[in-house]
């Protein structure tokens, strides 16, 4: 591994005070799926716009994860192609530099504190990486194919799911080095419950696995109508992507309580991994794909969590395999598989008085 190349020039780290108060699942877009998107123009507006398109990677299929840091001005690219993790700037909206690995990074997420990034790496690795000493913290061998892992409040525990195996690697607190199989499929996306009594993890299938943490046990499954494969929590409400639909559910009884439909037609279209602002007000959910055909899809639905109905289509690159959104509440960013780039755009917010 080497230091970021080229130095990483970080601005003051956000703080309150400092502001004024893979699995590819039609090409052709149906009629009914365009009376769907016009639909969403007699909605109240929100505020949001394409600011910048940012190179990090070579097309195509070059980047896969991202991430924004909680306390410091930046978002965290995996560039898998080329074995590298981009830094972006998220007041200039520019790459600082890069960080070289051994290995190709997939999902990435941040210590609560800011100061740790957690990569996973193929063909099975998750490396901590520290944000304040520029240093490796360890890297140790996981399951085959890690997807987006999960971390703890108190930075105790780290919860890698893995495709192959379809299991969950726990690293780090009381069941450390356990694998947890989470079904027959794969795994893919995991998210801890607010509380972080409960892991939940997407598998490519009609269900959503639930662990219990405090036993690293299977305590049930929730069953979805379409296939997911991304996950967010935001308070008691659990956001579920996947083909065709966004699922809600509540975390308090793990049941489904409301579906939201952004297709409708013939095809299945693919969203992928979702955000949800710092404010809690909307879900942000890219929509990569069509299948089975595989064509690039270039939007990201905003969701208004008030109501669990889509406010906004966003337009950004091809094929955005997932969002971040900054913790300054700015702006939101959108990895570009098929064209190598991240889009930068102005976060929603409600309007005044509300």
């Amino acid at each position: 591994m080497s230091l970021l190349t080229p130095p990483l020039k970080r601005n003051v780290p956000f703080r309150p005070a400092n502001l004024a108060k893979g699995n590819p699942f039609l090409s052709l877009r149906a009629v009914s799926f365009l009376i769907v998107l016009a639909s969403f123009a007699l909605l109240p507006a929100v505020r949001a716009q394409l600011v910048a398109t940012i190179p990090v990677g070579a097309p195509p299929d070059s980047l896969e994860g991202i991430v924004a840091s909680p306390t410091f001005n930046e978002v965290y690219v995996a560039d898998f192609v080329d074995f590298r993790i981009g830094f972006i700037n998220t007041v200039s909206n520019t790459l600082d530099g890069f960080l070289d690995l051994a290995n190709e990074p997939f999902g990435l997420a941040t210590s609560p504190d800011g100061n740790t990034l957690y990569i996973t790496e193929d063909p099975g690795f998750l490396e901590a990486f520290s944000l304040v000493t520029f240093t490796q913290i360890y890297k140790v061998t996981v399951n085959a194919i890690p997807g987006i892992p999960a971390v703890t409040s108190d930075n105790s525990t780290v919860y890698v799911p893995c495709a192959i195996s379809g299991t969950v690697f726990v690293v780090g607190g009381p069941f450390n080095a356990k694998s947890i199989k989470v079904g027959a499929g794969g795994a893919f996306d995991a998210v801890l419950s607010t509380n972080n009594t409960s892991l939940y993890v997407t598998t490519g299938s009609k269900q959503i696995t639930v662990i219990d943490t405090a036993t690293a046990k299977v305590s049930g499954h929730i069953k979805t109508a379409t296939e997911t494969i991304g996950l967010v929590v935001t308070g008691t409400t659990l956001y579920a992507t996947g083909v065709n639909n966004v699922y809600v559910i509540d975390t308090t009884s793990n049941t489904v309580v409301d579906t939201i439909k952004f297709h409708t037609g013939p095809g299945r279209f693919l969203a992928t991994l979702p955000a949800v602002t710092p404010d809690g007000a909307f879900v942000y959910v890219p929509v990569a794909e069509n299948l089975p055909s595989g064509a690039a899809e270039n939007f990201v639905l905003v969701i208004d969590t008030s109501t669990n109905q889509i406010v906004q289509t966003q337009t950004v690159g091809n094929k955005p395999r997932q969002v971040a959104c900054a913790s300054n509440d700015i702006y939101g960013y959108s990895t570009n598989t098929l064209d190598g780039t991240v889009s930068a755009y102005n976060l929603a917010h409600p309007p005044p008085g509300q």
